[in-house]
């Protein structure tokens, strides 16, 4: 318990990765403490299915979230659509996510990777800046065609093995001239 009183005593940190193993409720509850913190990578927990209330809530610095390997997280922290300042999101092997946050209007880079329960995207039409999409291995991901109308800011797209995604809108293709875009489907 006295390493977590330390670690909260560190509101200068902006860069934690070690968030490996079975990272227990209490320790990510002193997260909010890390005002400063830009990069947050929380990785390799298996036991991990919700992230504590307020977790997030004073990150108003934090850039980067990478959250991977968490097998039975259900649902993203709602607190996610006030972190203004991030830009980036990575999201891999979280096979249990099922839906997608609303207001994540300020991404720039987002990449998911093997969420094979993750179907919905409705909230995909907010993401007007970003500038760099993969879903790759999401093989129950559809709903994509509208929200790709919606992100004029695209610049790289990659889509790979999301077989429910029978299509791309007309639309599509004028508006990502010049882009970098791979497709594999199936």
């Amino acid at each position: 318990m006295s390493w977590i009183v330390g670690f909260a005593s560190l509101p200068s940190i902006n860069d934690l990765r070690s968030m490996e193993g079975k990272c227990k409720q209490e320790l990510l509850s002193w997260i909010h403490k890390l005002n400063s913190l830009e990069s947050l990578w929380i990785e390799d927990n298996e036991e991990l299915t919700f992230f504590p209330d307020g977790m997030l809530q004073n990150l108003t610095s934090l850039k980067r979230l990478h959250l991977h390997r968490l097998s039975k997280l259900d649902v993203l922290p709602t607190e996610m659509i006030n972190l203004n300042s991030m830009q980036e999101l990575s999201i891999w092997r979280c096979n249990n996510i099922e839906w997608w946050l609303k207001g994540l209007h300020f991404l720039m880079k987002l990449k998911v990777w093997d969420c094979h329960k993750l179907t919905v995207l409705a909230g995909f039409w907010s993401l007007s800046c970003l500038e760099k999409l993969s879903i790759e291995r999401c093989r129950e991901v559809e709903g994509l065609q509208g929200a790709l109308q919606h992100m004029t800011a695209l610049k790289e797209l990659t889509l790979t093995s999301v077989p429910n995604l029978e299509s791309l809108p007309d639309c599509f293709f004028p508006c990502f001239i010049g882009c970098l875009f791979t497709a594999v489907l199936s």
